[in-house]
């Protein structure tokens, strides 16, 4: 027997302390609130440990791992919602992917989360285009400098300079790597992000999440069909 009127598993006693809770609803004797409203102090104890043994707030066993939810900023399927496939299987798909052939359309697709990386690089591969990726916006010069693609798909919210510092750089550059096409692809969904954007030098811009659809259809707007020669 507990002293709060409760048997020592925590279950309130018929009539005793814990009794009050269960009178929500009936009126005071002269119309006060009722025990359990604002003016009246809850007995911690069976509110931490209800007659069920579970927790009030999560209804799980005490001492039950929870299971963290997704973060929408690191699952690439949230930026494609209408993708069921598990990251796993993209993952690996991705990783066996075949190189390029020749004729094939090449896009580079930049941005600092591997999980989104591999679902844009999923979605334009089983579209016919061959991918390239980068991490950041210094890896992303660097393949630009060294190989010829035909649209970048450009994060702007990165480590080292942002995706707007890329694009600036790319169109000074000296050869034909500064009229590649690029496409911001990112979070930032103001007026003022997307005039920024396109004041630095892209073409283009998608808002994160997005539709496979509507990547498929920027990529294809400047890169032409995936095995097109012109």
């Amino acid at each position: 027997m507990s002293a709060d009127g409760g048997d020592t598993k925590g279950r309130p006693k018929p009539g005793g302390a814990g009794a009050a809770g269960k009178a929500g609803d009936a009126p005071g004797p002269k119309g006060d609130k009722a025990a359990t409203g604002a003016g009246a102090k809850a007995d911690p104890k069976a509110a931490a440990k209800p007659p069920d043994g579970k927790t009030a707030a999560e209804g799980k066993s005490p001492g039950a791992k929870e299971t963290p939810g997704p973060d929408p900023k690191a699952n690439g399927r949230d930026m494609i919602g209408d993708d069921a496939r598990s990251d796993t299987m993209i993952r690996k798909a991705v990783e066996d992917a075949a190189p390029a052939t020749a004729g094939q359309k090449v896009v580079l697709v930049v941005d600092d989360k591997k999980a989104v990386r591999d679902i844009i690089n999923y979605t334009l591969r089983n579209a016919g285009y061959a991918v390239l990726e980068a991490e950041d916006g210094w890896a992303a010069l660097k393949k630009l400098a060294e190989i010829p693609v035909n649209a970048v798909v450009l994060d702007v919210m990165m480590p080292k300079i942002d995706g707007y510092e890329v694009v600036r750089r790319v169109r000074q550059m000296s050869d034909a790597a500064k009229e590649i096409p690029i496409i911001m692809c990112t979070a930032k969904d103001t007026r003022n992000d997307i005039v920024n954007a396109l004041k630095a030098g892209a073409n283009d811009y998608i808002v994160k999440p997005f539709s496979k659809d509507t990547l498929l259809g920027k990529v294809r707007k400047y890169a032409g069909d995936p095995a097109s020669t012109t």
